[in-house]
């Protein structure tokens, strides 16, 4: 069995589809590329492909470099869920953010 096949049998949608399995919240620490350090939870989808890939979104973090133009950029992230992709964006092109999220499930972060 491949790589691919394990990382899709364990993610937290699939085993929620496909096997009504739900699992507690479980926080590990995860460095982002742009070296911030995240707290996400690995039974979440989102935090689940941080904690195996190491990154969530690597051409959103291409396209919003592409996009700078100047260190007064202000980036906004709307549905920001714990802040995966734009705490990196952020960092990476040292920029400013504000991130909404408005789920109550996300309070925990």
């Amino acid at each position: 069995m491949n790589i691919a096949k394990l990382r899709w049998i364990f993610n937290p949608n699939v085993l929620r589809r496909n096997f009504n399995f739900r699992r507690p919240t479980r926080l590990v620490k995860v460095r982002g590329v742009s070296g911030e350090i995240l707290d996400v939870n690995i039974n979440d989808l989102i935090g689940y492909n941080l904690y195996v890939n190491g990154e969530m979104n690597p051409e959103i973090l291409a396209a919003c470099s592409s996009f700078r133009e100047s260190d007064k950029d202000i980036f906004m992230d709307v549905g920001a869920n714990v802040g995966t992709t734009c705490i990196g964006v952020s960092l990476a092109t040292k920029s400013r953010l504000i991130c909404i999220e408005a789920s109550k499930k996300m309070d925990l972060c």
